[in-house]
């Protein structure tokens, strides 16, 4: 390979070569440019108090001796409306401290360590 065949001259050089061969495919490769940026946009909104809210879940969980909560239960965390996040978090600290286990028996799916397991 030539090693000077990668400069700037010899490019510009190729240019008309290029052109006569096949105008089409040059003008295609030269305008289909990118944008300079693409719009970035939050995926995960109010990530902040999201990570709250997991937190108090975590809590919870090392209070009972529970294992941690699972990915299935961060995604939850991550991706259901707030109030319904809240709700859930407010419904586990409100219940009675022999019923909170089986508040999440109930809840396996989110909680169980073998949750992501049964999704594949």
């Amino acid at each position: 390979m030539n090693p000077n065949r990668n400069t700037d001259e010899a490019l510009a050089a190729q240019l008309p070569v290029a052109v006569t061969a096949n105008r089409e495919a040059v003008a295609g490769f030269l305008f289909d440019l990118p944008p300079a940026a693409e719009p970035v946009t939050d995926y995960i909104t109010d990530l902040d108090q999201r990570c709250q809210l997991f937190d108090q879940f975590r809590r919870i969980h090392q209070q009972l001796g529970q294992d941690p909560p699972t990915a299935a239960m961060l995604g939850f965390v991550m991706v259901a409306p707030i109030p319904e996040i809240q709700e859930q978090l407010s419904a586990l600290q409100n219940a009675e401290p022999h019923h909170l286990r089986d508040w999440i028996a109930s809840h396996s799916y989110v909680f169980a360590p073998w949750a992501m397991q049964d999704c594949m």
